[in-house]
């Protein structure tokens, strides 16, 4: 599973069932030659010219398994990472950050169906808000960070001093 985020560079928010040098290596190299995330970046062109957002896609929509097979992605890194099934999304979150979702399975598992891209398609619009947050959020100190979010926020040490609190918060206790 991949989760990417452009906002401030590209970054790996999480690649869950990837070692670290899998994942070092897919950001370093391979996502430069990873035929579905070009594809992917077709798709998020054309959203953010027209506006409408594309869902979940299966990877032979976005690339056929034998053009795959062929390539150095393929025999380099995605027979070596135990991937090849792909149900996938990418999808503009605002004008600096994209969303990318690569859920894999084995070559010798069934692909994904129809059913699993439903449920991701219902997921997307939450991933899509998560990532925005961080986005808005990433870099940010700490104290700014909470000062961003649109409720009160309180922050309570052990033994529950206060430590922090919002604005928001402080006009709530008065």
């Amino acid at each position: 599973t991949r989760l990417w985020c452009d906002a401030a560079g590209p970054r790996v928010l999480g690649m869950l069932g990837f070692d670290a040098d899998s994942e070092a290596r897919y950001v370093q190299h391979f996502h430069g030659l990873d035929p579905w995330a070009q594809s992917g970046w077709g798709i998020v062109a054309a959203s953010r010219r027209s506006g409408a957002l594309r869902g979940a896609v299966l990877g032979p929509e976005l690339v056929a398994e034998d053009a795959l097979r062929r390539g150095e992605f393929y025999n380099d890194f995605v027979r070596s990472a135990g991937t090849f099934h792909l149900l996938g999304a990418m999808q503009p979150v605002d004008a600096a950050a994209t969303l990318l979702v690569g859920l894999h399975r084995p070559e010798h598992a069934d692909p994904f169906a129809e059913e699993q891209r439903a449920l991701l398609d219902a997921l997307l619009p939450h991933l899509r808000r998560g990532v925005a947050l961080w986005a808005r959020l990433a870099g940010a100190p700490a104290a700014a960070a909470l000062d961003a979010l649109p409720g009160g926020a309180i922050v309570v040490d052990a033994d529950h001093r206060v430590l922090h609190q919002t604005a928001a918060a402080e006009a709530l206790a008065r």
